[in-house]
């Protein structure tokens, strides 16, 4: 009898199916994430990329540079799905709604790295050749028409010799956006002034990259106005702004307040004692 019993139980006992389709959906994902930085997947992804599949960067000064999908976080459940721009180096949101709904886990954040290790010829220099060096290479159909933008890619079809072979091999798009009023800077103290602009600037030749240290600051003896710590923090200044300083300096005043309070506190703690010597 207890034979019987057990497959009426058995099948009584069926998972609901929806806990099933989305348990599934995972499953597919986290693989799908590891199979695409596989070899195959890497070079699936590829032509995908070289496609426009994954749309392009909306920042105007990219020139619609096409983005790859990457992830915030390797965990699912986190955070959607991002686009990564490789000429700003920035991560956005997708413009389509039906993204919203995919895990950015899918992607992970090693797929965007390693696509660009594998493939250097399609990231951009670290540096930005200047207008001259660009208008020396071969013209692109793009340029004969009047010279709007490079290409719906962003990129010149023909690629840059960049001296560093392991580097990117495409010239890369260093244009900034420069607030003006009436034709004016606005400082960077403003309120409307430039915030982080440092970030998106690039070098405009290579050997500028080996004048600096690793956090981007100038080595000793690279810069021709001066030696010494002067001349490393001067560039300092220009690249980062003065946003960094001005709170350094805030934290600087308020160690000195603290410093002047805790001595006029002993000084007024030892008064009492020193008169109260004098009298005896």
């Amino acid at each position: 009898m207890v034979l019987d019993v057990e497959p009426e139980e058995d099948s009584s006992k069926i998972p609901d199916v929806s806990i099933v389709e989305s348990s599934a959906e995972l499953l597919y994902g986290l693989v799908h994430q590891r199979f695409i930085l596989t070899k195959p997947g890497l070079a699936m992804m590829v032509e995908k990329y070289e496609a426009g599949h994954f749309g392009a960067c909306p920042r105007v000064f990219c020139h619609s540079t096409h983005v790859l999908p990457c992830g915030r976080s390797d965990m699912p459940g986190i955070d959607t799905v991002k686009l990564y721009c490789p000429n700003c180096g920035d991560i956005y949101t997708p413009p389509s709604s039906k993204y919203s709904q995919v895990d950015g886990a899918f992607f992970g954040t090693s797929f965007g790295p390693l696509f660009f290790q594998t493939y250097p010829e399609l990231l951009s220099t670290p540096f930005a050749p200047s207008a001259a060096t660009i208008a020396s290479s071969s013209a692109t159909p793009s340029q004969d028409r009047g010279g709007m933008s490079p290409s719906p890619s962003g990129y010149s079809a023909d690629p840059l010799a960049n001296p560093n072979p392991y580097g990117g091999q495409r010239p890369a798009l260093g244009k900034l956006y420069v607030p003006r009023i009436y034709g004016f800077k606005v400082s960077e103290r403003a309120r409307s002034g430039p915030r982080m602009r440092w970030l998106r600037e690039r070098p405009e030749r290579y050997e500028e990259l080996s004048e600096v240290d690793y956090r981007g600051r100038w080595k000793d003896g690279a810069n021709a106005q001066g030696g010494g710590a002067d001349t490393e923090a001067a560039p300092t200044e220009t690249r980062n702004g003065r946003l960094f300083d001005d709170e350094d300096d805030e934290d600087g005043e308020e160690e000195e307040e603290e410093e002047e309070d805790g001595a006029a506190a002993a000084a007024a703690a030892a008064q009492p004692q020193a008169v109260g010597h004098g009298r005896r």
